[in-house]
């Protein structure tokens, strides 16, 4: 069963986000774990490691919470692992026979749809094979809106309490987009550094945080570092496949007549 982020516990849940490569990381279920924040434990382990994290202004935890019931049908995921052996391949052909032939495109923020083309093409346009295997490597699908019959990868999140976020937001002076993302995975470690061999100077877990840099200029092929604010203040940096933005590109199926789940859509990300 395919739980992702909920409210009650979980039995049996797999993680909510997988990884393209080596699928590591494990994500949070009913009690996300609190991030080793506090400004004594920050600079002690600064300390220990040779170097101290560069502080800004502290703000509350904003905990995060699935906008939406993820599905628990097995048939969905299963095609979901059918499609990303397809895109990781680069089949073309193969993709396209599983698409709806009339796909649709929310959010085309730069008018690119159209009407006339086939739905490959349409997805052509939309997104790439890098893009495509990053949604499909999501545990958790969501509905595109409630009562819909499609089921979108990855999982949007939210605040848990809005008005929490739109406060500290303000405090902060921050855009409530740009500014924040939202930390995917359970304790997630925060370094002092964009290296896996930096010092670990906090972790999150299930949470909104302040960024910094997404670092999206990132190169092909190189692990992504976004450094980010602590709750605490202290800055560091977190494996970019563990943090989303709040409105993520995502890759929307629908179980046809027949049973089979197609790509019925896309939904482009940006607010």
């Amino acid at each position: 069963m395919h739980c992702g982020w909920r409210s009650s516990p979980c039995a049996g849940s797999s993680n909510h986000v997988r990884n393209p490569d080596p699928r590591e990381g494990k994500a949070f279920g009913i009690a996300p774990g609190r991030f080793l924040g506090g400004a004594v434990a920050a600079i002690v382990i600064g300390l220990i490691a040779g170097t101290h994290a560069a502080r800004a202004q502290a703000y509350e935890r904003i905990p995060a919470v699935l906008d939406g019931a993820p599905s628990a049908d097995a048939t969905l995921y299963a095609a979901r692992d059918e499609l990303l052996a397809v895109v990781v391949r680069a089949d073309r052909a193969a993709l396209n026979k599983r698409l709806e032939k009339a796909l649709f495109w929310d959010r085309d923020h730069g008018g690119m749809f159209n009407s006339k083309r086939s739905a490959a093409a349409n997805l052509a346009a939309a997104t790439s094979w890098k893009s495509l295997r990053s949604m499909l490597s999501s545990d958790a699908a969501t509905p595109r809106r409630d009562g819909s019959a499609d089921y979108c990868l990855p999982a949007r999140t939210r605040p848990r309490d809005e008005r929490q976020f739109e406060r500290v937001a303000e405090q902060l002076k921050t855009d409530t987009f740009f500014d924040w993302g939202v930390v995917i995975s359970e304790r997630q470690p925060v370094r002092a550094a964009g290296d896996t061999s930096a010092a670990v100077v906090g972790q999150l877990s299930g949470e909104l945080v302040r960024v910094v840099d997404w670092a999206f200029d990132a190169p092909q092929g190189r692990q992504r570092w976004v450094q980010v604010v602590m709750p605490s203040g202290a800055k560091g940096y977190v494996d970019g496949r563990h943090i989303q933005t709040l409105a993520p590109e995502r890759l929307c199926l629908r179980k046809d007549t027949r049973g089979v789940w197609r790509i019925s859509g896309y939904i482009g990300g940006g607010d």
